[in-house]
């Protein structure tokens, strides 16, 4: 599905060959990411400090997480993006696009867990691979779709 997606925007990545180099670390990122919120997740699950009312609790701090470790690591990517490439447009790209894609994750990482135990299924059993395929789905659209817009308003095509 990743590979569909990633054809959709053939033309996006003909544009600017440098785009793939970063496909590796946003996908890499944001496995980490959703990665640590579920077993977080799936452990206050299975310990029970993890209850039914403190859903939203939760996810929202997990969210919180996501956003500023994202906002962090997004600030390192895109000045070393720019150190490396001198593209300060390219370098924004990859950050913004760090960024979204560790809030996703962490949301995602959060909520499937949850979702897996409402409705019955172990949570510790089928939540990674699902994480995993949904984050690296959910963060190339991510990246394509914001290097696609921010290019053509920069008029790099």
């Amino acid at each position: 599905m990743s590979a569909k997606i990633i054809g959709g925007f053939e033309a996006t990545l003909n544009s600017n060959t440098t785009i793939a180099y970063f496909i590796p670390l946003l996908a890499g990122m944001g496995g980490n990411v959703g990665t640590q919120s579920s077993t977080l997740t799936v452990r206050g699950i299975a310990t029970g400090q993890i209850d039914s009312k403190e859903v939203l609790k939760i996810v929202l701090h997990e969210f919180s997480v996501g956003f500023s470790v994202g906002l962090i690591c997004s600030l390192l990517v895109a000045f070393m993006t720019f150190v490396l490439n001198g593209e300060m447009v390219l370098s924004l790209i990859v950050g913004v696009a760090m960024w979204a894609n560790m809030i996703t994750a962490a949301t995602i990482g959060t909520l499937v867990p949850l979702i897996f135990k409402r409705v019955g299924v172990d949570p510790a059993v089928a939540s990674a691979p699902f994480i995993s395929t949904t984050i690296d789905i959910t963060g190339i659209s991510i990246y394509f779709t914001l290097t696609t817009i921010l290019m053509s308003q920069f008029n790099l095509f």
